[in-house]
């Protein structure tokens, strides 16, 4: 849905779920738990979206996604089943 919405093939997104929880780590932003993405979004480039509110933070490091991470909490199913 990104890729189409920006025209842009290079983006990815992935929702927080029940179950996930957003990791920051020495490489960047990543999910963990049941089913997430093997992916990594490197500090800089990961935009963190809370789609309910549009409230969205960009951490440049692992000090900065810290203290915003624990305030993404997964979204309820339905709205992954939307897209």
């Amino acid at each position: 849905m990104i890729k189409l919405a920006y025209k842009n093939g290079t983006l990815s997104a992935y929702p927080v779920l029940p179950g996930l929880s957003l990791v920051c780590d020495d490489a960047g932003v990543k999910l963990r738990g049941p089913g997430a993405p093997p992916a990594t979004a490197a500090y800089g480039s990961a935009v963190l979206l809370d789609v309910a509110s549009g409230r969205h933070t960009q951490p440049a490091d692992r000090k900065s996604c810290a203290a915003s991470a624990g305030s993404y909490v997964p979204g309820p199913l339905y709205l992954s089943l939307e897209y």
